[in-house]
């Protein structure tokens, strides 16, 4: 895969191909089918939420493909990170750093002075690399009696 690309505003036609890429992100980690059965609600993205807010996706320059999707809800001086997916064949390429570095200059932008992070397990430990901090976790809404990961970035 060519490592060029670019982060653009999505379209809302793009929804359902950026359900099928966080679900393809999801799964890269081994999850079960039933696993990922209850993950499809929880990883829809509604054309209504691109078309009210700025979500972010990341498209090689080479194929036009969608690499990755990040979604930020601003709330000052508080934002949270609300998605932010890799496609698996984009795993490790970038794409997820330039990503969340966006999202970092968006919710700072937005007059927010730390961004909130609820993760999945396997992806804390890249969070943490870029200067989030884990201060707990919370249970999952999509499977009864999983604790995920609570991050905060302190801009």
């Amino acid at each position: 895969m060519n490592n060029s690309f670019t982060l653009r505003r999505a379209r809302p036609d793009e929804a359902s191909e950026i359900t099928a890429l966080m679900l393809r992100s999801k799964a890269h980690w081994g999850y079960s089918k039933e696993f990922m059965e209850l993950c499809v609600d929880t990883l829809y993205m509604d054309p209504k939420i691109i078309e009210s807010d700025a979500v972010i996706v990341a498209v090689s320059d080479e194929e036009g493909r969608l690499l990755g999707v990040q979604h930020v809800i601003a709330n000052p001086p508080i934002a949270s990170l609300d998605k932010l997916f890799v496609d698996a064949i984009a795993i490790g390429s970038g794409v997820g750093a330039a990503l969340y570095a966006d999202a970092v200059v968006r919710a700072k932008a937005a007059a927010c002075t730390r961004m909130t992070v609820l993760s999945d397990p396997h992806a804390a430990p890249f969070y943490e690399t870029r200067g989030a901090i884990k201060t707990g976790e919370v249970a999952s809404d999509a499977i009864p009696g999983r604790m995920l990961p609570f991050l905060e970035h302190v801009f």
